[in-house]
């Protein structure tokens, strides 16, 4: 079993647990669905739903929502941030985020 844990900013706050907690009731029923089945299989092969971007980073989908994310050294995944979706793919500025997030990290 793995655990999904959230990354902490240097501010302190959580900018994707707080995504996350905003979401509509419907739209977080599915990311915590896509969470727990990550938690349980431990890899989603569903490349609609989960998929390596660059680098390190993954990027887990659901209808409207992206979440970026990395595995670290305990192999847990750890969610960097998340946005709606815009585009086909990931904004460069929101990959870049998640990078600087799994560069600072300390598990």
């Amino acid at each position: 079993m793995r655990t999904v844990v959230w990354a902490v900013a240097d501010t302190g706050n959580c900018p994707a647990r707080d995504f996350f907690n905003n979401l509509e009731e419907r739209e977080r029923a599915k990311a915590q669905a896509l969470f727990d089945l990550m938690a349980e299989r431990l890899l989603c092969t569903n490349q609609e739903k989960f998929r390596q971007l660059r680098g390190p980073i993954w990027e887990l989908k659901t209808t409207n929502s992206r979440f970026l994310c990395f595995f670290d050294s305990k192999n847990r995944l750890v969610v960097a941030n998340a946005f709606k979706k815009q585009r086909r793919k990931a904004p460069a500025t929101e990959l870049e985020q998640a990078a600087q997030i799994h560069k600072a990290y300390d598990p």
